[in-house]
């Protein structure tokens, strides 16, 4: 069973050790008197705690104020059976650009916010007791980085305190002199069969992998193969295979081992399913059964935590919590998020659209950027059998010109295309909300209350009209729109606040007055959205409040504004339609 604090679920190896916890931690105001190297050396005026950014309590630091560089250090013990091994320090985001050093010298660098990057220190270790490791990281407020609902300055409307440095774990990992080093797979849903290819990191003949498949705990493939530099394929068939759904999320346990000589040297663990999705006018069909989507809109901010989670359990907790509301996915919001997140989504049945961060500006820096996370991000996320959907852009963000500029229009329909390209399995939404050019479903965003108000607005949207809250055309090629499925992909946004929060708040319109009251309103959106001309599916905003932005179904602190069993009767009523 792979553990659930362990940072990269879908390779899962024993040997390694976190690094999260305290760090020496500063601010890097002096960058311009303090050159790199002088200022590792330096004394530092703070303590953090690993993985949450300097902006947020559990840091232990907590403050909005905006510093563009920031500086980490920790010294390391190394033992003796340690230095034995390959060691590999991995970080799994660092907001936005890092540096990482080992003692004084630059061990290399990385950029971009959402995606994980690692470096083999080996060299750096060696007949050493202890290492220093530095971090510096650098997070300007500037729009040209992908940052989605990160504000640039302070928080306004439905933009959040930014995250700046590391946000998720850092850890090591042990590895012998050979060793698989990555691997991809593709799954045959039809004949039951997988299909592996490991990258060993060297040639030996001597070398041979084995690997083992378990359902529940039980055996049900097993094979051996001898290996070939740099890929050695690994084929596997299972007999009487079961399907992976929202009803019965099967994973298959894989542990491959990497044995020379009768001897195992490297072993890790992984896991694959069997799903198919498939698109029809009428809606998304898992496994050829249709499904309505009832969607919450989730955006990966925490109280307490910001960008990162507070504990080990609360992607579980979250997930559990908008399945007892009885919703069955969510549309995670403008945030590449925890692997771990899918992680629990994976083993809980929970779908997911992955959404990528936007950018303000529209600069080739930032198209640049953004193409090298978007393909880091699919290699990753790829083998994830809850993540139904891949969304590009979000209501033209950073391309607010895409109706007139050509430029725009063919970077969205290439970056579009090499995404489907490499991942033809599932659909793609080009620009949430309005704007389309080559989606595979037709995504509209309305925070209308009132029955024909929203009746109005999607029928515009239908008709291929100036619609949504900022009048713009919904489809800018109008080709082949109801060929393919509708969905209300952002609606609802009903206020109610605590009586100790006092009035000041941001949201869409409507404040409730009382629990029942909520309830009310949330009971008559829903079947109002769910009622709409050839709809096959909502998300609905939002799961929690954020900071100034009280259109939870939650409070911050993940306390229910109304009993999620009320909820759950609501939507038990808006079956497949």
């Amino acid at each position: 069973m792979i553990p659930a604090e362990y940072p990269r679920p879908n390779m899962y190896r024993k040997s390694w050790r976190s690094l999260n916890g305290w760090w020496e931690f500063d601010f890097y105001d002096d960058y311009f008197v303090l050159c790199s190297m002088e200022k590792i050396a330096s004394t530092l005026n703070h303590t953090i705690q690993v993985p949450f950014t300097y902006q947020t309590t559990m840091s232990g630091i907590g403050t909005g104020d905006i510093h563009e560089r920031v500086i980490y250090r920790r010294k390391i013990k190394i033992t003796d059976k340690e230095r034995e091994n390959r060691i590999i320090l991995h970080f799994g985001a660092v907001d936005f650009n890092a540096e990482v050093w080992i003692d004084n010298t630059v061990v290399g660098s990385h950029k971009g916010g959402y995606t994980p990057f690692s470096f083999d220190i080996t060299p750096f270790t060696k007949e050493k007791q202890e290492i220093v490791l530095s971090l510096i990281a650098e997070d300007k407020p500037t729009p040209v980085q992908p940052r989605g609902k990160q504000a640039q300055g302070t928080p306004f409307d439905c933009w959040y305190t930014a995250a700046t440095g590391i946000w998720q774990s850092v850890w090591m990992e042990f590895l012998p002199d050979i060793y698989i080093n990555t691997f991809s797979a593709i799954q045959n849903v039809k004949s039951g069969s997988v299909n592996y290819k490991l990258n060993i990191s060297s040639p030996d003949k001597t070398c041979c992998v084995v690997a083992d498949v378990q359902l529940n705990g039980e055996s049900v493939a097993h094979m051996r193969s001898e290996c070939s530099y740099p890929c050695t394929e690994v084929n596997l068939t299972i007999p009487e295979f079961q399907k992976w759904s929202p009803e019965e999320p099967n994973l298959y346990n894989v542990y491959f081992s990497l044995v020379r000589n009768e001897t195992v040297i490297d072993e890790i663990e992984t896991y694959f399913s069997f799903r198919e999705v498939g698109l029809e006018p009428d809606g998304l069909y898992i496994n050829k059964k249709r499904y309505f989507q009832k969607l919450i809109l989730m955006q990966g901010f925490w109280q307490e935590s910001g960008y990162t989670a507070p504990y080990v359990d609360s992607f579980e907790r979250d997930i559990k919590c908008a399945k007892e509301m009885g919703f069955n996915g969510c549309r995670m919001h403008m945030k590449y998020e925890d692997p771990r997140f899918l992680y629990a989504a994976d083993r809980l049945g929970f779908l997911v659209w992955a959404e990528a961060p936007s950018f303000y500006t529209f600069t080739d820096e930032s198209c640049s950027v953004f193409r090298k996370e978007l393909m880091d991000v699919l290699k990753r996320d790829l083998l994830h059998p809850c993540v139904i959907t891949w969304v590009i852009g979000n209501e033209s963000w950073g391309m607010r010109d895409i109706d007139k500029s050509e430029k725009i229009k063919t970077w969205l329909n290439e970056i579009t295309e090499l995404t489907r390209s490499i991942d033809p399995t599932r659909p793609i939404i080009s620009n949430d909300g309005w704007e389309h050019l080559t989606s595979d479903i037709m995504t509209f965003h309305s925070y209308e209350h009132g029955e024909e108000a929203l009746k109005d607005d999607w029928n515009r949207a239908r008709n291929n009209d100036r619609c949504g809250i900022h009048n713009k055309t919904f489809n800018l090629t109008g080709k082949n729109m109801h060929r393919i499925p509708w969905v209300l992909s952002e609606f609802g946004a009903i206020s109610f606040l605590r009586h100790r929060e006092g009035s000041e708040h941001w949201g869409y319109g409507d404040v409730a007055e009382s629990e029942e009251d909520l309830l009310l309103r949330f009971e008559g959106l829903i079947k109002n959205a769910s009622s709409l001309d050839g709809i096959s599916g909502w998300c609905y905003t939002q799961f929690s409040d954020i900071e100034q932005e009280k259109n939870g179904l939650l409070f911050e602190d993940r306390t229910p504004k109304i009993e999620p069993s009320s909820i759950k009767k609501i939507l038990k009523d808006i079956e497949n339609k």
